[in-house]
């Protein structure tokens, strides 16, 4: 099988489906990057009671993306979106009926996202008219140019319908399994869709029985409504592919379990990119060291042949004062016998003469005013129109300029040596961290209970004006210490609002909610050993005129907890590098290691030294402890009630 490169019309129906939640979103930006052929369109959204997403478009991909990726210099077209988008919000998002193809819809406007071929991005009026397409294109059934009417390519997904369905089925000379992936379902779904029903996928599509293609049929319906249960499939621990449920293609592979299936195709595109990414750094990183090196060579070989040619010029140079009488006596003897003789008979002369002169002449090249000389072992270079020292210091001279061009290359390779290799800033592509999206409720104080549930608090006027305002919901109960000076503190029965289905609020997770809501009253700063604690249903909280920011008040009939005790643990779960301070029984339930707190006056800095002194001795491995020290001390300092209390021995 080979690794999966794009998304089919089938994923984009199932995508389409989970990202409804973002309808009635507000579109904040967008972005686009353009690189090696690609192109895409990132959308940043805000949706109330869900936080801040990203929206990733191009050919072949869809999905939200947990991944932060650089901003370029947004393109013309994305300002351009920009200026007619910006804080619009999204009423409609829609898939054009298993194509590759994505409608966003705000009340004035239509966001086609095509994500077929190379994908394009096309601005139409609520009529779809087209405004402005990214790329215009024309074919010979369809235009795309402002002000042309936005038509959607033709289709033959029948789903519907099996009369039209098998018109098409008999229309094709394909094979079935071309047949169904230019359907919408790709290839892997194709195949899926022809081994559940055990019809050949070689087999030609107009070839097929009635029953084969009723068969065919049926297996799509079954493919398109089970159960999604999101995964990634890996292959030597790589990923290659994203499934919204489990597929008899990929039987023998390995597979790990997503929350969503969005998820799952954030993590298999994102991911590749990241090693895509890595490669391109390791490719430039090598190429970048492999030139250094080569540089560091060359000057290297360079420096050895300024340096030779250094010490041959001065060397020449020497010698030729040291033979300064004979080399002059050879210049003054050519320089008379030139004017009687030529060049031929002074040649025949120094042949046939037996002379220290003669001997030391080698070779005469007239042409070019040298006579070569053999002194001290060397055979060296005499310019015949230049006295001795005018030679010698030529070569001194040259000497000179050898050493130069030695010292500047000496320079390069040291500042060569120097250099950091770094990857480049504009590798493509630029995703630099997998971003953490902070869940709603982190703006508050929270836990959860040893049975599941999520218990949120507020810290101050603001964050309980806030909690029971926007965060609390019909099926959740609200919980408040007797005592003036006290949060409101929620247990919900769905912390995602996504979740359609409440669970039903536990005896469990009031009792610890409770102690919660005790433990961060005011009455643990007074020292008390317990208060009364009551809860009542979110229609019982009001704001009425005159209530100062975070207070309410509470009508009809309280619930109540007598005599609830002050007391909270704190505890560490190494392996999962958790730390966590909640009731007792929710953090002996959640980890490994724990101690009780109580009222006290030992102080909050005090007190985190010696709890964390405390969890360290607790733990029995080397590895354990480490995880343990590396917390950092204001985390737990800053969590306990009030600055101040005592551990309980």
């Amino acid at each position: 099988m080979k690794k999966q490169k794009e998304i089919s019309g089938l994923d984009i129906k199932f995508l389409v489906n989970e990202l409804n939640f973002l309808v009635d979103s507000r579109i904040e930006k967008i972005y686009q990057d353009i690189h090696q052929g690609e192109r895409n369109i990132r959308i940043r959204l805000y949706s109330r009671g869900f936080g801040e997403f990203e929206l990733y478009a191009s050919a072949g991909r869809f999905h939200l993306t947990n991944y932060r990726r650089v901003s370029e210099t947004p393109s013309n077209f994305a300002m351009f979106l920009r200026k007619r988008l910006k804080n619009k919000r999204i009423k409609k998002i829609t898939q054009h009926a298993l194509d590759r193809i994505i409608e966003l819809e705000t009340n004035e406007y239509k966001l086609i996202l095509e994500l077929f071929h190379k994908g394009n991005f096309i601005l139409t009026d609520s009529n779809y008219s087209i405004i402005m397409p990214f790329e215009i294109q024309r074919w010979s059934e369809r235009t795309i140019a402002p002000k042309e009417k936005y038509a959607f390519p033709k289709t033959n997904s029948f789903l519907d319908d099996f009369r039209e369905f098998k018109r098409s089925v008999y229309a094709s000379p394909r094979e079935i399994v071309g047949l169904l992936a230019q359907m919408g379902f790709g290839g892997k779904y194709a195949e899926e869709i022809l081994l559940l029903c055990e019809v050949d996928k070689n087999k030609i599509a107009q070839s097929l029985s009635q029953e084969e293609t009723k068969k065919v049929f049926e297996s799509i319906k079954e493919l398109m409504q089970k159960k999604l249960e999101p995964k990634i499939v890996l292959m030597d621990g790589k990923i290659i592919d994203a499934i919204p449920f489990d597929i008899k293609v990929y039987k023998n592979f390995e597979k790990k379990e997503m929350k969503s299936f969005n998820e799952a195709v954030d993590i298999f595109f994102s991911e590749n990119e990241i090693r895509e990414a890595e490669l391109i750094k390791k490719t430039e990183i090598n190429s970048t060291q492999e030139k250094k090196e080569r540089i560091v060579k060359q000057q290297a070989d360079a420096i050895k042949k300024w340096e030779e040619k250094e010490k041959e010029a001065k060397e020449k140079a020497d010698i030729i004062y040291k033979n300064y009488g004979l080399v002059e006596s050879i210049l003054e003897t050519l320089s008379k016998a030139r004017e009687t003789l030529s060049w031929d008979e002074i040649k025949k002369r120094v042949e046939k003469e037996d002379s220290p002169e003669a001997n030391a002449i080698k070779e005469i090249r007239e042409h070019d005013g040298i006579v070569v000389l053999e002194l001290g072992g060397k055979n060296i270079e005499i310019d015949m129109r230049k006295s001795v020292e005018e030679n010698a210091a030529e070569l001194y001279e040259k000497a000179k300029k050898m050493k130069s061009k030695r010292e500047k290359a000496k320079k390069i390779m040291e500042k060569t040596k120097e250099i950091k290799i770094e990857e480049k800033k504009l590798l493509v592509p630029k995703i630099i961290e997998k971003r953490k999206r902070k869940k709603w409720y982190e703006k508050y104080r929270y836990f959860w209970t040893s049975d599941g549930f999520l218990v949120v608090a507020g810290k101050d006027a603001d964050t309980n004006e806030m909690l029971i305002k926007k965060n609390t919901k019909p099926e959740d109960i609200v919980l408040h210490a007797e005592i003036h000076g006290a949060p409101f503190t929620v247990v919900k029965a769905k912390e995602d609002p996504r979740i359609k289905t409440p669970k039903k609020i536990t005896p469990v997770a009031v009792r610890e909610a409770a102690e919660f809501a005790a433990a961060y009253s005011k009455a643990w700063q007074m020292g008390l050993g317990n208060v009364d604690v009551y809860w009542i249903k979110p229609e019982q909280v009001k704001k009425v005129p005159g209530l100062p920011k975070g207070s309410f008040q509470i009508q009809g009939e309280r619930n109540y907890l007598k005599k609830t005790q002050l007391r909270l643990a704190i505890g560490v779960e190494p392996e999962k590098k958790l730390l966590m301070i909640a009731p007792v029984q929710a953090v002996n339930e959640k980890c490994k290691y724990f101690l009780t707190l109580k009222p006290g006056e030992t102080p909050a800095k005090e007190l985190a030294e010696k709890i964390k002194e405390r969890l360290v001795a607790k733990a029995i491995s080397e590895e354990e402890k480490e995880a343990i020290k590396k917390i950092p001390l204001d985390i737990i300092q800053n969590s306990i009630p009030s600055g101040k209390g005592s551990l309980v021995e």
